[in-house]
């Protein structure tokens, strides 16, 4: 199974802009996570210095920035965020506040964004998601985001895999199989 999804910084479109047996791979979980945040926080760096293009408008940010991110504070994107705000803040000099707004497959936090003034200083983290499932699975929701969000920015791309207890026996997805 090799899903995939896509982040991306969004803005209304309103705006100008148990096993305790230590394998192999147990013992590369550090490794691979030190290599995954450093990864971030450079292209954290990357974004943040990006977004101060000559294309915004003068003096902006003159006033906190919200970033919401529609999954609960621990979360893969949530981390993101919080490493992408860091860096926003030391970039532009000014704060960047992380509003976590968890529900309805990521519409509740897209509706907020989309219903927000249109000034800029509203930023949205959604996943993919947001654009591709959600609204099917939601369509009284009230948001088509597609229509009421602007990417700005891609920010990842990552894998998903199925995974499962090593002594079931099992290494592929069918079920009932073990080949």
């Amino acid at each position: 199974m090799n899903e995939s999804w896509s982040l991306s910084l969004l803005n209304s479109t309103k705006t100008p802009m148990k096993n305790n047996t230590t394998s192999r791979s147990t013992q590369k979980r550090p490794l691979n996570f030190a290599l995954c945040i450093a990864l971030l926080l450079t292209f954290s760096v990357s974004f943040a210095q990006d977004i101060k293009a000559p294309s915004l408008a003068q003096g902006y940010p003159n006033k906190p920035i919200r970033l919401v991110v529609p999954f609960i504070a621990g979360s893969l994107v949530d981390v993101m965020g919080r490493a992408m705000a860091e860096e926003m803040q030391n970039t532009w000099k000014q704060s960047v506040v992380i509003d976590n707004k968890a529900g309805a497959s990521t519409l509740l936090a897209a509706k907020m964004v989309a219903t927000s003034p249109p000034d800029g200083y509203t930023l949205f983290l959604p996943t993919v998601t947001t654009f591709s499932m959600a609204p099917q699975l939601n369509p009284k929701a009230g948001i088509d985001p597609s229509k009421e969000l602007t990417p700005i920015a891609r920010l990842a791309i990552t894998n998903l895999f199925l995974t499962t207890h090593p002594s079931l026996g099992t290494k592929n997805r069918k079920i009932g199989s073990s080949s």
